[in-house]
């Protein structure tokens, strides 16, 4: 579930967190103003006292920003050489540091 826009903070755990239940691994964007756009994952669940007069909330956020910028980069280079690879005329040799040879 990817939640965007503007939210109240407790709009949003109302959201995550209906009734008794526990919410796992809500993906929420935001632009903020002073850090700009943030990803963030929201793990949260209902926590109650011993006398269950009081309902607590225990929340973890964890920001994925850097994590979800690398994995759009990684992508667009897999297409890029998956590409000429396969478009590729001539004959295509790859050595590594181990200096072992593959013909593509």
């Amino acid at each position: 579930m990817i939640i965007s826009g503007t939210y109240r903070f407790t709009e949003l755990l109302e959201k995550i967190l209906p009734g008794n239940a526990s919410g796992r691994d809500f993906v929420v964007e935001h632009n903020f103003k002073t850090l700009g756009h943030r990803v963030l994952v929201f793990n949260a669940r209902w926590l109650y006292t011993e006398t269950k007069k009081a309902r607590l909330i225990l929340l973890s956020i964890h920001d994925i920003t850097g994590s979800k910028e690398t994995e759009e980069l990684l992508a667009v280079s897999e297409t890029r050489y998956r590409r000429l690879f396969e478009t590729a005329q001539d004959g295509i040799v790859i050595i590594d540091g181990i200096q072992s040879a593959s013909l593509i």
